[in-house]
């Protein structure tokens, strides 16, 4: 990965009526990034970068301003977004795309910018958007103080239950066995390295790992045990950006980011093949989130600012162009899609905000989104949980937020639908991934690098802080969770 000497930061100012940035450049090579959010050197240098932006705020240059790169091409250039009393929080792309913006869609100015060496992002791109430059347990690049304090570690005889967790930064993916009260120990029991896993899923005894390059299968031992190495991996695609899977029957259903293609690839006694059957997809979409519904695979795109749908053929393959849809399902930077009972639930990033899309005949889906809820929070992951709840990971608050969905599936209008509760913030915790188990809902927060464990009540309601955790592994990156049944 090249080293990036110089950093820029465009504070956008939308309070102000008018867009106004400020150009901050740090010409240093110690605070260089290397490629993705699970390279950012995560150092006290942080705080001088966070303080310098905040000092600089004042000194307002309208939009259109030089904007020059140095002659190496190997400038960063970040939208940074003030506000909650100048909290600043990152919303550009990191070289992740050939466009960064400065704002949400009403503010969007599209500007080229260059790709920086071997892009590497986390499985979905929110830790670009809004936690780059987190600095351990200080709050991130917000300046907030706040601490999620752990709950305790399980006493109980182990259970059944094992999580796996994926460490991005630690090249490594972890298992935990879960006591029988449903809090977690502080240790996980066993380990296998696995070079930058992005997302894990456990399907019966096979453990799915999507890395950057590879997604491999590894046959997990009768006890929930990992081996030394995977049992098979899929042939490495450069920059793939490996960032969501499905299994369906006997086929595994990839999202590769880096390259905008979903592969189709077969499986054999559960595990991989080195080559897909099939693989769809149109340039620039930058897939991440796909969910299967019927004998479609929907997915969202990141820079086409649409969800696509494509049909599972009767081998398993999928037709390589989507569906047609005239006009497009529009939603701007889709990050995640849970599906229940024909609608679709969409994390909107441009617009922080989930929106809903009930699908129509033939799998098509309308133009517009037919409810949405109030904006304000960058979501990370979705999770569904009975007949009414809708749980999402508050990426730059810190925090899980639960929805009560209506009768009928949609979002309250008026007033715009807002959550029901929602645990403590911590800006520092950045939380992704969540699971459900036995009335428990268990979190990957990848700041902290713990899994949190929360005991829900009657109501689905989160209780404050965590019920359980584990202990936190530094800057490890635990960026995604999967949970299995195995006895010990």
């Amino acid at each position: 990965m090249d080293e990036l000497e110089t950093l820029r930061f465009l504070v956008v100012k939308p309070d102000r009526g008018a867009e106004h940035i400020v150009g901050i450049d740090v010409a240093d090579r110690d605070t260089a990034v290397r490629g993705g959010p699970q390279h950012a050197e995560r150092t006290q240098r942080c705080d001088r970068l966070h303080d310098a932006a905040r000092a600089r705020h004042d000194d307002d240059v309208p939009i259109g301003a030089d904007l020059a790169t140095n002659r190496q091409s190997r400038i960063i250039e970040a939208s940074v977004g003030l506000h909650n009393k100048k909290r600043i929080t990152l919303l550009s792309k990191w070289g992740l795309s050939p466009f960064y913006w400065t704002g949400g869609r009403d503010l969007v100015k599209r500007r080229e910018m260059t790709r920086v060496g071997a892009v590497a992002g986390v499985a979905f791109a929110l830790a670009a958007l809004t936690g780059l430059f987190g600095c351990g347990g200080s709050g991130g690049i917000s300046g907030d103080k706040t601490a999620l304090p752990p709950g305790p570690q399980t006493e109980a005889p182990p259970s059944d239950k094992v999580i796996y967790a994926s460490l991005s930064r630690s090249d490594a993916v972890v298992a935990y066995r879960v006591g029988t009260d449903g809090f977690l120990p502080g240790d996980p029991f066993d380990s296998i390295a696995l070079e930058e896993p992005r997302q894990v899923l456990v399907v019966d005894d096979i453990l799915y790992v999507a890395q950057e390059e590879v997604v491999s299968s590894i046959q997990l031992l009768p006890d929930g045990s990992l081996p030394d190495s995977p049992t098979a991996t899929t042939a490495p695609i450069r920059n793939g950006d490996a960032s969501r899977m499905i299994v369906f029957r006997d086929m595994l259903y990839v999202s590769w980011e880096g390259i905008s293609r979903i592969y189709a690839y077969p499986l054999s006694s559960g595990h991989v093949s080195a080559e897909p059957v099939s693989g769809s997809g149109e340039s620039n979409t930058n897939y991440i989130p796909i969910v299967r519904v019927g004998p479609l695979v929907y997915a969202g795109t990141r820079d086409q600012a649409r969800i696509d749908a494509f049909r599972i053929l009767p081998d398993g393959s999928l037709n390589p162009d989507p569906e047609e849809q005239d006009p497009e399902a529009r939603i701007f930077d889709c990050k995640d899609i849970v599906h229940k009972d024909g609608i679709l639930y969409a994390i909107e990033q441009d617009d922080r905000r989930i929106v809903t899309f009930t699908i129509q005949g033939g799998g098509r889906l309308p133009h517009e989104p037919e409810s949405k809820t109030k904006s304000g929070q960058a979501y990370a992951y979705l999770l569904l949980d009975g007949e009414d709840r809708l749980y999402a990971s508050a990426f730059n608050e810190g925090r899980i937020d639960l929805y009560i969905i209506p009768p009928g599936g949609l979002f309250a209008d008026k007033p715009r639908q807002r959550e029901a509760a929602h645990t403590w913030a911590d800006t520092a915790s950045f939380p992704t991934q969540m699971l459900i188990e036995n009335g428990i809902l268990y979190v990957s927060q990848m700041g902290i690098g713990r899994v949190d464990a929360y005991v829900l009540g009657s109501d689905g309601s989160p209780p404050k802080y965590p019920s359980s955790s584990t202990f936190a592994l530094e800057n490890s990156y635990l960026n995604s969770i999967s949970m299995g049944t195995f006895p010990p």
